[in-house]
């Protein structure tokens, strides 16, 4: 079960609830981290639970002349396959824990315990947004993990992230992934910047033509965005403060992944190479409740990931690659 600790509240306040001495007003809410990666991916609604399709690609069909009719430009299919990780929220408390505290205005009377403040007060404040924070984290750092009967799992381990499925595309010499040395980052903004410069220009010119945002941790988005300014910003002609984002003579940009942590991978893919399926997307929003005897549960499970279209339209650094 769920644990709901007041101790150090009982400790200062006291083991009993005066009316009218404390309120909502009075409680602190913890901060959350949003749900940003997710929105680069573009959502999928589906009603099954594998992602499937198929990347084409045709051979050269240009040539020389000649009277004869001489065929040629091969047409090859690839099939690629994404499982739906599939997620749960199971929570169950006892509000009565709170009836004989300075907390006891999220407590309330009778037998109906899913009616108590407590209630709404925890969906909204706390369970909602902290769904969505731990999706962040497993979203890029998750590792698929084993279910044990009986025993929940932690956030990491609901799905293979992006950081995983680059990494695994990496081992694959026949992937295709394209894979760019920068060496270790430095922590000279100035010098950063012209690292992600250099990564940049070995991107294959066909592709010059196409918006593209580079991933890194808030961290080294911070670095790049003070070292841009450092660079380009010291003379009469000054970029904007949005241009601090962009990357010298291309459509790339640079954008924050809090989902990334500590890593110090870069990585880039076309906006339509990026994909999230999502089967029934409304289901995610939809918590049950039960009341069982004294105890409150609030459930919800749904099937959502992110992935990749194929690698051969992925572009990342040669670090934090271990599979």
């Amino acid at each position: 079960m769920s644990q709901i600790t007041i101790t150090q509240v009982v400790a200062m306040f006291g083991a009993y609830y005066v009316q009218n001495r404390a309120n909502m007003n009075n409680l602190i809410q913890q901060i959350y981290q949003a749900e940003k990666t997710a929105s680069f991916f573009r959502l999928m609604p589906t009603m099954s639970t594998i992602y499937e399709r198929s990347t084409s690609e045709l051979g050269e069909v240009l040539q020389k002349y000649q009277p004869d009719f001489t065929p040629k430009g091969d047409v090859t299919f690839k099939g690629e396959q994404y499982l739906l990780p599939w997620l749960k929220v199971d929570v169950e408390y006892v509000p009565d824990t709170l009836v004989q505290s300075w907390l006891g205005f999220l407590a309330g009377s009778g037998y109906e315990k899913e009616k108590y403040p407590f209630i709404k007060w925890f969906m909204e404040n706390h369970l909602i947004p902290k769904m969505k924070e731990d999706f962040e984290k497993a979203i890029y750092m998750g590792v698929d993990g084993t279910v044990t009967p009986g025993t929940a799992t932690t956030a990491l381990a609901v799905m293979d992230g992006i950081r995983k499925q680059i990494n695994d595309y990496v081992a694959d010499v026949n992937s295709g992934i394209n894979i760019i040395a920068t060496g270790a980052l430095d922590n000279d903004d100035k010098i950063f910047v012209k690292q992600i410069e250099d990564f940049c220009d070995q991107i294959a010119e066909k592709f010059d033509g196409i918006s593209m945002e580079l991933f890194m941790r808030p961290s080294r988005y911070k670095s790049y965005r003070r070292g841009r300014r450092a660079l380009y910003n010291e003379n009469y002609a000054q970029v904007s403060d949005s241009e601090l984002l962009d990357v010298e003579d291309t459509n790339i940009k640079v954008v924050k992944s809090p989902s990334m942590a500590t890593s110090d991978k870069i990585w880039m893919s076309p906006a339509k190479n990026r994909a999230r399926p999502v089967r029934m997307p409304k289901d995610k929003q939809i918590i049950g409740m039960e009341r069982v005897v004294r105890k409150v549960q609030m459930y919800t499970d749904w099937h959502e990931g992110a992935c990749f279209e194929t690698p051969i339209y992925i572009w990342t650094n040669d670090l934090d690659t271990t599979p």
